[in-house]
């Protein structure tokens, strides 16, 4: 017997929402207003191909589209969402008046989330539970410095933190002069959230400092203010002002297991995908950051005088092969680049990495090491391969 497709006709009647148990209204709020958790790369040694191809490290995917249609039915559901709104997001706003370079390289690293807001979006703006402005302690004749306001998720605050710690040449050299505010905000207070309950509880307020303990270290003008318990703003203080207790032996070891994790995305890289962004390096600049710090910084002057002079030719000899490995990295992205652009870019990075590696003896005066005839041969060979420009 044939079936008789009808027309869709909607009820008269709408459905009652609200009379649903508020559990479950809660749960239909979270779905549709809570951004989704990035997947993290894994990269565990495994023990054969297909194991290894199952467990490659996959890009971070996020979810951006929020469902935020729900918050214009009425006022009833408009509070209850916008509370489920803000305590599932937590919204982080970073104002930052650094140097033009170092705002880029810590902001715009690809494993941190950031949107840039433009001023007349940014002081409109409330719905953040923590502001975090970075300023200068006086101006530096040597560049321009600029007000730039990013919002990050709580999600990618840990990864903000490490950016930080992990720095770049031009922000160690003015570590003393910059200055960390961090300032707990209620983004509940006010009209916003007529029925709010207390936002702040104490395990909170540690989850917010949670990151900034865990990844800064040093960090001589830190500051935290606004809804925290002196208890725990003097705690969080205190250990993220500590010094780094440092050894020879901890640097090198830091060094060396960059280095490592630098191959083990090197070769993952080279088997399962084409990585056209040189992501090994980024393991590789962060240990020559952590080796340049050691030199440079006055804080190191003691490491240097325990370490000797074996401790500075392990750091020579570390210092080239990173260099070495970056311009095989960048010479393996130049070849997959899509556009002259990035192949220009790219051979510029090779070119750079093959002189830091030619220049090291420079840059460790007192030191005896010296590279092989094979490691110089193998140098100029990646130097040969760039292009005529």
């Amino acid at each position: 017997m044939a079936s008789v497709s009808l027309p869709y006709r909607p009820s008269a009647k709408p459905f009652p929402f609200l009379d649903l148990p508020r559990e479950i209204r809660d749960k239909i709020y979270g779905e549709l207003l809570t951004v989704a958790e990035p997947l993290h790369p894994t990269q565990k040694p495994t023990n054969s191909v297909e194991e290894e191809a199952n467990n490659r490290p996959k890009t971070n995917r996020r979810r951006f589209n929020i469902e935020t249609q729900i918050l214009q039915t009425c006022h009833s559901i408009k509070a209850e969402a916008e509370s489920i709104l803000l305590k599932s997001n937590l919204y982080i706003k970073i104002r930052s008046r650094v140097l033009i370079m170092e705002c880029g390289h810590i902001m715009n690293r690809n494993f941190t989330l950031a949107v840039k807001l433009e001023p007349k979006y940014y002081r409109h703006f409330k719905s953040f539970v923590v502001s975090h402005v970075i300023n200068l302690s006086k101006p530096l004749q040597e560049d321009l410095s600029t007000w730039c306001t990013y919002i990050i998720l709580y999600r990618d605050l840990e990864r903000f933190c490490s950016a930080i710690a992990k720095g770049c040449p031009e922000h160690m050299r003015h570590r003393d002069l910059m200055s960390h505010i961090v300032t707990i905000c209620d983004p509940s207070a006010g009209s916003l959230v007529p029925d709010h309950e207390p936002f702040f509880s104490r395990g909170l307020q540690e989850k917010l400092m949670a990151p900034y303990r865990a990844a800064l270290r040093d960090v001589p003008h830190f500051t935290i203010k606004g809804a925290i318990p002196q208890d725990l703003k003097f705690a969080a203080e205190q250990e993220i002002k500590r010094p780094f207790p440092l050894d020879p032996e901890s640097v090198i070891r830091e060094v060396e297991h960059l280095k490592a994790e630098g191959h083990l995305y090197f070769h993952s890289s080279r088997l399962f995908f084409h990585d056209p962004t040189g992501g090994a390096s980024e393991y590789w600049n962060e240990a020559l950051t952590k080796i340049q710090r050691v030199m440079q910084d006055d804080n190191c002057q003691g490491i240097r005088e325990r370490g000797g002079l074996q401790f500075l030719n392990r750091l020579s000899a570390l210092s080239f092969d990173l260099n070495s490995d970056k311009a095989q990295d960048y010479l393996l992205c130049m070849g997959h680049a899509y556009t002259k652009r990035a192949m220009d870019k790219f051979g510029l990075k090779v070119s750079d990495s093959v002189f830091e590696a030619a220049s090291t003896m420079n840059k460790f005066p007192g030191s005896t090491w010296r590279p092989t005839p094979q490691q110089m041969a193998e140098l100029t060979l990646k130097s040969s391969q760039l292009p005529i420009w």
